[in-house]
C-alpha cells in the first residue's frame, strides 16, 4: 500500500483529489454567503488638492474660511459616495453606533456638503461633524458628498459605525491598498521562486554531469510540473500588475 502511495502518479492523483475537495468546499461556502440577506455600506473616496500653500505667493489667490480668516495651509477636497451595496435594508433601529465620517490625524474640515441623493432618502440627515442618520436605508440607496479640509498633507477619510446584521463596511480605499500589497508580494515571491528554480536546475545538471547520470532520467515530469506552476504564477503576476482592481461603483 505504501509503495503504491509513493508512486508519482498516485501522489499526483491524491493531490488533485485534495484540491478538488477544497475547491468544492470553498465554492459552496462562497455561494452560501452570497445568498445571505444582509445590508452593507460601501464608501468610495476620490481626493484632490485644491490649494497649495507653497504657491501662495505665486498666485493672486487667497482662501478664507467661513469666519473670513485667511487659510495658510494646504486645502484638500474629498468626494465621497456612500451607498447600501447589500441586499437588505439597514433600519434605523439596527444602528448601535452612529455612522460618522472622520478624517485621520485630526484634519480640520471647513465644509461638508451633500451633493446628490440616489433617490428620496427618507429621514436622512448629516451633521457638520459627519454623523449620519436615517429612517430607512434600502439596497441601492446612497448619497454623494464633498468634504473640504485643511491639513499639511492628504489624509484618509474613514466611515465608522455599526449596526446589527450589517456586513463589514466596504472601503474601496482598502481594496486599492490590498491590490497594491498583493502585487508587491507576488512580484517578490515570483522573483525568489524563479531564482531558486534556476539554482535547482543548475545544481541538478552539475551533479548529473559529475556522476555521469543522464540529465533527463527521473526529473522530466517533476520539472514539467514545476515549470507549469511557475508559468501560472508569472501569469498571475502579469495580471495583478496590468489589471487594476474592479472597484464597485455606486448605482446612482
Amino acid at each position: 500500500m505504501w509503495d503504491e502511495l509513493r508512486r508519482p502518479a498516485t501522489a499526483i492523483a491524491v493531490m488533485l483529489l485534495a484540491i478538488s475537495i477544497a475547491a468544492g468546499l470553498l465554492s459552496s461556502f462562497y455561494f452560501y454567503k452570497k445568498g445571505e440577506k444582509a445590508g452593507r455600506i460601501s464608501i468610495r473616496v476620490d481626493q484632490i488638492q485644491v490649494f497649495d500653500k507653497n504657491r501662495m505667493g505665486q498666485l493672486p489667490l487667497k482662501v478664507i474660511n467661513s469666519s473670513g480668516q485667511i487659510i495658510n495651509e494646504n486645502v484638500f477636497a474629498a468626494n465621497l459616495a456612500i451607498w447600501n451595496s447589500g441586499n437588505a435594508e439597514i433600519a434605523k433601529t439596527a444602528v448601535r453606533e452612529p455612522f460618522q465620517i472622520v478624517l485621520e490625524d485630526n484634519a480640520t474640515p471647513i465644509d461638508l456638503t451633500v451633493t446628490s441623493y440616489s433617490s428620496p432618502f427618507q429621514g436622512f440627515s448629516i451633521t457638520p461633524d459627519g454623523k449620519m442618520s436615517w429612517e430607512h436605508f434600502d439596497p441601492g440607496q446612497g448619497i454623494k458628498l464633498r468634504i473640504v479640509y485643511v491639513h499639511a498633507a492628504e489624509e484618509r477619510v474613514n466611515l465608522i459605525g455599526s449596526a446589527v446584521g450589517l456586513q463589514d463596511i466596504q472601503d474601496l480605499q482598502n481594496i486599492r491598498k490590498n491590490h497594491e500589497n498583493k502585487t508587491h508580494f507576488l512580484n517578490w515571491f515570483t522573483s525568489v521562486l524563479i531564482t531558486l528554480y534556476v539554482i535547482y536546475i543548475i545544481a541538478i545538471a552539475v551533479m548529473r554531469y559529475l556522476t555521469g547520470i543522464p540529465l533527463s532520467r527521473g526529473i522530466i515530469i517533476p520539472n514539467v510540473i514545476n515549470f507549469v506552476m511557475i508559468f501560472i504564477l508569472i501569469a498571475q503576476v502579469v495580471y495583478f500588475n496590468l489589471m487594476p482592481p474592479e472597484l464597485p461603483t455606486p448605482p446612482f
